[in-house]
């Protein structure tokens, strides 16, 4: 069968203003194991919809480092997503 289907969990962490959204720091959430990083914001703002009105204003890193939103990544167990909101302020 194909990797697209297999699922895994993987560990998001919230910031700033999508941490005041979802009322946490993190959560471990069910993506496919392999998808391009929009996916994932798309399966993250399903799991928790509070995310959806700044869901096209987010930056995402997968092991601290930044993503382009639109390569396909192999997600495994042990990767850790960081849902960075729009830096403010001056």
């Amino acid at each position: 069968f194909s990797t697209a289907t297999m699922a895994v969990e993987v560990k998001v962490l919230f910031f700033a203003k999508a941490r005041e959204l979802v009322e946490k720091e993190s959560a471990t959430l069910t993506f496919k194991l392999e998808s391009t990083p929009v996916e994932m914001l798309d399966a993250i703002c399903t799991q928790l919809p509070r995310l959806k009105p700044m869901q096209a204003h987010v930056i995402l890193a997968i092991n601290e480092e930044y993503v382009d939103m639109q390569t396909p990544i192999k997600l495994q167990e042990s990767d850790v997503i960081a849902i960075i909101p729009p830096l403010s302020g001056g």
